[in-house]
């Protein structure tokens, strides 16, 4: 018998709402492996590599606003730093993609 983990429910429904919205296209893919890097701790299974590997790609772009904080950068400062995240993800433009697929299917189950 699999244990939950306190708080894994709202985890898993959390993970559901933000991958709805990155297949929508309503949130940046950055800001969508940023929120489910957050919840890490709170599922039971550990999911190590990919993991691993979010918490890695996303620490590439911790100085690039993606999500609600670009409401407090000036227009000039977006235009540099919207440049320089367009560079990042050039170079393996399916690398999130696939990253965030994979967790999705480890993630969320399929039979809510």
């Amino acid at each position: 018998m699999r244990i939950v983990r306190p708080g894994e429910n709202m985890a898993i429904d959390k993970a559901r709402e933000i991958f709805e919205r990155y297949f929508a296209g309503t949130i940046h893919p950055i800001a969508a492996c940023r929120e489910i890097l957050k919840l890490r701790n709170l599922f039971n299974e550990p999911f190590g590599d990919d993991f691993e590997h979010l918490s890695a790609l996303v620490s590439e772009f911790d100085h690039l606003p993606v999500g609600d904080e670009r409401a407090y950068w000036s227009p000039e400062a977006l235009r540099e730093k919207d440049r320089e995240l367009a560079q990042l993800l050039e170079q393996d433009p399916q690398e999130i993609a696939e990253l965030l697929q994979r967790l999705h299917s480890q993630l969320v189950p399929t039979n809510p």
